[in-house]
């Protein structure tokens, strides 16, 4: 199990990861080895309905503009029985229902917030108890100290949607850590010498394409002077 400080982006994170557990930025492996029916665009879908269409890889984030809801109706003719072909895209089941965020240490939920996200790519979120939060997926077990993965909660499952070996950036609580610490782990490090030292302090965290989040939480332009 590796570990890395939590709050480091995709573009960061792939090139100190292990060559073997790389497999995890890729999205569609990861659906598949979920158990999730996908496959590349540019084939036929197996059956008509609605499917989600992402890029296979980006490390820059899969937020507001990284996915987009295809339909699939053999039967109308405005409508194809094969979903379009996007070079380095794939698909995936579209699933309604509400999204929500399990932040996991050590294979263990340490937070689990439901809510919504919104064009801008802002989270409105609430906390949930953890002991409700979903186990983490056992072929997600044993990689990372830190895991952060999402779902969509249906009346059948929480289906996960995306994982990566972090937690979210604009969500970087010392209380987090320390909450982890005081029930589990007291020797629980998270060797993030950019992270915060009062409970429910937000950090500014560097993403993939310049940008900072700020205190609030929220994504503006960088602006280029150090962290505190």
């Amino acid at each position: 199990m590796f570990t890395l400080p939590p709050y480091i982006y995709e573009k960061d994170l792939y090139p100190q990861i292990p060559q073997a557990d790389r497999w995890i930025f890729n999205k569609l492996e990861l659906m598949e080895r979920l158990g999730i029916e996908a496959g590349p665009t540019g084939m036929n879908a197996p059956r008509d309905g609605f499917y989600c269409v992402k890029s296979m890889m980006n490390l820059h984030g899969m937020g507001a503009g990284g996915f987009y809801k295809a339909r699939i109706d053999s039967r109308d003719i405005r409508h194809s029985a094969r979903i379009a072909n996007k070079p380095g895209y794939f698909w995936m089941p579209w699933y309604d229902g509400e999204h929500s965020w399990v932040q996991y240490i050590n294979d263990q939920p340490a937070t689990y917030s439901r809510g919504t996200q919104t064009r801008s790519g802002l989270l409105s979120l609430t906390e949930e108890t953890v002991g409700i939060a979903p186990p983490l997926p056992a072929i997600l077990q044993n990689i990372s100290r830190h895991m952060l993965v999402e779902y969509i909660q249906t009346a059948l499952a929480h289906n996960v949607i995306e994982a990566a070996p972090r937690f979210m950036g604009a969500n970087a609580r010392q209380e987090l850590i320390d909450e982890y610490k005081n029930n589990v782990d007291p020797s629980y490090d998270p060797k993030d010498l950019e992270f915060g030292t009062f409970d429910m302090q937000r950090v500014r965290t560097r993403d993939g394409d310049g940008w900072t989040w700020d205190d609030a939480g929220n994504r503006r332009a960088h602006v280029m002077k150090p962290f505190d």
